[in-house]
């Protein structure tokens, strides 16, 4: 895992365990709003947020070979049978 960190935005990059909507709800996270949305002709999930009154959209996708994708079986298929690595970018920014 890797783990980016400016004053306004964190990204993480990690293996492709899990939904980030896991962790962000576990944590204490209020999701107020899950969309896909196109980035670059290529879908990825805005999910908006919040916690302690603070407002954090995230941004997050699956990415194999340059593509980026929004469904986490797609991903572990591709894995699964062409054994490319495949990453879970995900970036959060408060709002």
């Amino acid at each position: 895992m890797f783990k980016i960190s400016t004053s306004n935005k964190l990204i993480y990059i990690k293996t492709p365990a899990h939904n980030p909507l896991i962790c962000w709800t576990g944590a204490g996270y209020k999701i107020i709003e899950k969309k896909e949305i196109s980035d670059a002709n290529e879908k990825i999930w805005l999910v908006k947020m919040e916690k302690n009154n603070v407002k954090y959209n995230s941004y997050w996708w699956y990415e194999c070979d340059s593509r980026k994708y929004t469904s986490l079986p797609e991903v572990l298929l591709i894995k699964l049978f062409s054994n490319k690595p495949v990453r879970l970018i995900n970036e959060t920014v408060k709002i």
